[in-house]
């Protein structure tokens, strides 16, 4: 007779959907990446011509932070909340502010 583990009714997931998940998780990371990198070159114009060289790294400095203030807080909260509702669902109601 085999003895049965808790792990055996684990669902397994395949090989191929384990490379996928973490594609997907380098792909977002990169998209994400990307456009905290590009945001820098356009920054600097667009600053130049709304307040001008002399408020410039003034407000690159504000907008600098902001951001950063921005992903960290919004990575705790969502973080908390996917620990509490789900990630799926945490996801979902991320993506619902985008709009």
């Amino acid at each position: 007779m085999r003895n049965h583990s808790m792990n055996d009714s684990a669902p397994r997931i395949s090989t191929f959907g384990k490379w996928m998940a973490l594609t997907a998780a380098l792909l977002g990371w990169l998209f994400d990446g990307l456009e905290m990198g590009l945001f820098p070159l356009i920054q600097k114009p667009a600053l130049d011509e709304l307040v001008g060289e002399s408020q410039r790294t003034l407000w690159m400095g504000i907008m600098a932070s902001v951001f950063l203030v921005g992903a960290a807080t919004g990575g705790v909260l969502f973080g908390w909340l996917g620990d509490r509702i789900g990630r799926v669902r945490s996801m979902m109601l991320s993506g619902s502010f985008h709009k």
